[in-house]
């Protein structure tokens, strides 16, 4: 007896986690905005390293000086 409440619980729990989880409308609308905006930085940020590839190369490291690393 016992055994089949908590089974029983169990199933009502994973039915509400599955069918309980859906996003509002205004949770939608801002997923969709920040995902268009993500997409909207990557090709921004692209474009940047394309323009800043192709005007001035890196400047080249002198070898005979080390790098020390910065400490924070």
């Amino acid at each position: 007896m016992a055994f089949s409440r908590y089974a029983l619980l169990i199933l009502l729990s994973v039915g509400l986690l599955l069918t309980g989880c859906s996003r509002s409308p205004k949770e939608q609308l801002a997923y969709q905005h920040a995902e268009e905006q993500y997409q909207i930085n990557q090709r921004n940020a692209e474009r940047l390293r394309d323009r800043d590839e192709s005007q001035d190369p890196p400047p080249a490291q002198d070898e005979s000086v080390p790098v020390t690393p910065v400490r924070q």
